[in-house]
């Protein structure tokens, strides 16, 4: 999947992806991919981010983020892309402007960046959840606005 997105998109910044496809080598990166480790990665990450992308920009490194979040579980396989896919084709409908549309897009990509946050014995389980399984469900979307609020 890196060497994918890598591959299409090493115009962004070669060095970063020189970096992204080093590190996704290491089976601890892919651990580190745990909820509570996102949030303290964001936090590190975060302060230094001083670069700006044009919308194709962010729109690819969206795309990578719905990719690892829709890869955490087998239940959502292509969600998210598919949410960004379905709600710019939407958009075009409306007659919107096209700058709009990718804004629309890259939304449906980051929907549910929260879902990683659920455990994924909730996520995947079969037959009805209970009271706190359903409230760890419902919690994602304010996952999604913290998350979303440092990046």
């Amino acid at each position: 999947m890196v060497e994918q997105f890598v591959a299409l998109h090493r115009e962004i910044d070669p060095p970063l992806c020189d970096i992204l496809c080093e590190v996704a080598e290491n089976a601890n990166f892919w651990q580190h991919l745990h909820p509570g480790h996102i949030q303290r990665l964001l936090e590190i990450i975060g302060p230094i981010n001083t670069r700006y992308l044009d919308i194709h920009g962010l729109k690819d490194v969206c795309l990578l983020i719905a990719k690892i979040v829709d890869t955490y579980s087998s239940f959502t396989a292509t969600h998210s892309i598919m949410v960004g896919e379905i709600a710019r084709q939407l958009a075009r409908w409306m007659q919107l402007p096209e700058p709009t549309c990718q804004q629309i897009q890259i939304a449906g990509y980051l929907h549910d960046i929260g879902k990683v946050y659920i455990p994924l014995s909730i996520l995947e389980k079969e037959g009805e959840l209970d009271d706190e399984e359903l409230s760890q469900v419902r919690e994602h979307s304010y996952m999604t606005g913290e998350l979303l609020k440092r990046l």
